[in-house]
C-alpha cells in the first residue's frame, strides 16, 4: 500500500473522531480540540501553535529569562530563540532585550578556535547532569571554561590520565576528580571518553565508579604488570591534583 492510502485512511479516521467529539459535547475546548484534529486545517492550527509558543518566548525575552530556561520551558531550539530575537530586534519588538547571553556566545566563539560546537556539547552536558544530580554547577559561561577544553595554542587539551588526544574537530569532556561534587574549577581536568575497541575502557567509563585514588594503583599496576610502590602512585596523583588547581586558577580574557 502507499503512504498517500495510508494518509487518506488516517485523516478519514481523524476527521470522524473530530465529529464524534462535538457532537457529544459541544463546548468550545472541544471545538477547539476537534479543529485540531481536523486534517483539513493542519496549517491554520500549527500557525496558532506558532504564535502561542513565540508570544511565550518573546514574553520570557522581554523578562530577561536565559535562553536555556526559555528553550527548556517551551520545546523552541536556542538557534531558533536568537533567530526569533534577531528579528524582533530589527523590527523594533525587543528594544529593551538583555543581549548578555548572545554576547557570551559570541565571545566563546571567537575564543573556541573552531571548537566551539564541540565545547558547548560538552558544557551544557556538564551543566544539565549537575542540574539533574542536584549538584552545584561551577560555571556563569562557557568563556568561564573554554581553556579547560583547549590550551593556549587554541588546541584541544590531551587526557590527563592516559595522554590521548581527541578525534579531530572534537574536544574532551571534563572528569570531577572528586565525583561528590559537581563540575566547578580546581575539580576538573580532560578526560577521554571513547576508545577504538569499547567505550568500557576509556578513562571516563572506567574510572566512573572509583575513587581516583583506587582506580589510578589498579590502572597503573595493570600497565606496569605488577604492584607500585605507594610513592609512585602518589608522585602520579600529585601531577593530577597540581594540573585541576592550575586549571581553576585560570582566568579566562
Amino acid at each position: 500500500m502507499t503512504n498517500s492510502f495510508h494518509r487518506e485512511r488516517l485523516n478519514k479516521k481523524t476527521a470522524r473522531l473530530a465529529e464524534v467529539i462535538v457532537r457529544s459535547y459541544g463546548n468550545e475546548n472541544h471545538k477547539r480540540l476537534a479543529e485540531m484534529l481536523n486534517p483539513v486545517s493542519p496549517k491554520v492550527c500549527m500557525r496558532q501553535i506558532d504564535k502561542e509558543i513565540k508570544d511565550k518566548v518573546l514574553d520570557f525575552l522581554r523578562k530577561n529569562r536565559s535562553q536555556n530556561e526559555i528553550s527548556e520551558r517551551t520545546g523552541v531550539s536556542v538557534g531558533t530563540i536568537q533567530d526569533w530575537a534577531a528579528d524582533w530586534r530589527k523590527q523594533g519588538i525587543l528594544i529593551h532585550f538583555n543581549r548578555k547571553g548572545m554576547e557570551f556566545a559570541s565571545k566563546a566563539k571567537l575564543m573556541s578556535n573552531g571548537y566551539y560546537k564541540s565545547i558547548r556539547k560538552r558544557y551544557n552536558g556538564m551543566k544539565w547532569t549537575d542540574k539533574l544530580e542536584k549538584r552545584e554547577f561551577g560555571f556563569e559561561s562557557p568563556v568561564d571554561a573554554i581553556h579547560y577544553f583547549i590550551d593556549e595554542s587554541g588546541k584541544p587539551r590531551n587526557c590527563a590520565y592516559c595522554g590521548k588526544s581527541p578525534e579531530n574537530g572534537k574536544v574532551w569532556g571534563l572528569d570531577r576528580l572528586d565525583s561528590s561534587i559537581g563540575h566547578s574549577p580546581n575539580n576538573l581536568v580532560p578526560c577521554c571518553s571513547t576508545n577504538k575497541e569499547s567505550r568500557l575502557l576509556s578513562c571516563q567509563t572506567s574510572k566512573s565508579k572509583f575513587s581516583l585514588e583506587a582506580w589510578m594503583e589498579s590502572s597503573m599496576s595493570r600497565a606496569y604488570g605488577k604492584p607500585l610502590p605507594s610513592e609512585v602512585i602518589l608522585k602520579r596523583l600529585e601531577e593530577i591534583y597540581n594540573l585541576a588547581k592550575e586549571l581553576g586558577n585560570t582566568v579566562t580574557h
